[in-house]
């Protein structure tokens, strides 16, 4: 139990530090990163695993084909966030989608942010430009660098996706 310590401890810059500390605690702050981590559940798949769906308590993220795909013809995949109840998108946060190299695939740039895409208050889409230069089925994925806020704080939050697409 810490308040007999508290009691007997005769240094009163420990006992004021412990006392902001448990203020801290008592006001129940949080930084966003932490925030984050205990509400995020990755559905559909296991923890670290890629998915091409995640879900929160603050938001959906995910990827969606758009259209067929040729092989060596550009095609496009969204990264597409999806905000919940009192959240909407930061609109000063850096939206960023990093693409992961993978067989069949070649992306048109090392990464696509808010100028690929579109930004409404409760939604978010970033357009992945990508060359398949084989047939059959291949995956398109990355990392999605993403902020919901809601009027007391925002949180902040990095997520693995990959969507296997059928090209022609």
């Amino acid at each position: 139990m810490i308040l007999p310590w508290i009691m007997t401890c005769s240094s009163r810059n420990v006992r004021l530090g412990v006392g902001l500390v448990g203020l801290g605690l008592a006001l129940g702050g949080c930084n966003p990163s932490e925030a984050a981590q205990n509400r995020t559940t990755t559905s559909g798949a296991a923890a670290g695993a890629l998915s091409a769906r995640v879900e929160t308590e603050t938001y959906v993220a995910y990827l969606r084909p758009v259209g067929d795909y040729k092989k060596d013809v550009e095609g496009v995949v969204e990264v597409v966030l999806e905000t919940k109840g009192e959240f909407h998108t930061n609109e000063q946060y850096p939206y960023k989608f990093t693409p992961k190299e993978s067989d069949g695939v070649k992306f048109s740039k090392e990464k696509f942010g808010r100028e690929d895409g579109t930004f409404e208050a409760s939604k978010a889409v970033i357009k992945v430009a990508f060359t398949p230069w084989k047939s059959g089925q291949v995956s398109v994925g990355g990392k999605f660098a993403l902020s919901v806020c809601s009027d007391k704080n925002c949180l902040m939050d990095k997520k693995d996706l990959a969507l296997d697409v059928m090209v022609k």
